[in-house]
């Protein structure tokens, strides 16, 4: 079935104010989250393999100032899904320190100045295992589901990729996580999903 959008942002105005509020984040119990940051506007935030190349260098420092973990990404055009863990920070200060990272770098890249993210990156917190696997199976199979490849391991910018950097997934971690389950398993696409896209 499909799993409610939990801690995702609900922007809300204040009642007698015209401030906006946001609903505080949902922790989860494990430390395990899918999170998704998206480009302003829809608009592309890889623009070359520099850019993913750079990103994925971004996330791994993220990570290892953090203590978190990688056990999943996928970097699309326009968005990125990530499966973390939290370590010595939240999901907040870890999500933060990569965005700023990344975002400094692009825009002087590319000569631009202004947000690169739309709004708040969104999370939704891995309190189960049927919920895990359904998004390390939602983040693996995201660009079959574009239409870029047949397989989850063809694509370049996946974490199931043969080609992926060494080192920044923590696979142990997440083979403990997964057992009895193959990558062909998690390669079938799921109709239901927690982030449209």
């Amino acid at each position: 079935g499909t799993h409610p959008p939990v801690g995702l942002i609900s922007l809300a105005t204040s009642e007698g104010t015209n401030r906006v509020t946001r609903r505080a984040r949902v922790v989860a119990q494990t430390g395990i989250y899918h999170a998704m940051v998206r480009g302003v506007n829809g608009d592309d935030i890889f623009l070359d393999d520099g850019d993913h190349e750079y990103f994925l260098k971004a996330l791994r420092l993220s990570v290892e100032a953090s203590g978190a973990s990688v056990l999943a990404y996928c970097l699309m055009t326009n968005h990125v899904h990530l499966v973390l863990r939290t370590g010595a920070e939240s999901i907040g200060q870890t999500m933060k320190r990569l965005g700023v990272r990344y975002a400094g770098w692009f825009n002087r890249k590319y000569a631009r100045t202004g947000h690169l993210f739309q709004d708040r990156f969104l999370s939704v917190p891995v309190n189960d295992d049927t919920y895990f696997v359904q998004a390390i199976r939602y983040v693996w199979t995201n660009p079959v589901k574009a239409g870029l490849v047949a397989s989850p391991v063809e694509y370049r910018w996946n974490s199931c990729s043969p080609g992926r950097p060494s080192g920044l997934v923590a696979d142990e971690e997440l083979e403990a996580l997964l057992p009895s389950l193959g990558l062909v398993d998690l390669a079938t696409p799921l109709i239901d999903a927690p982030f449209a896209n």
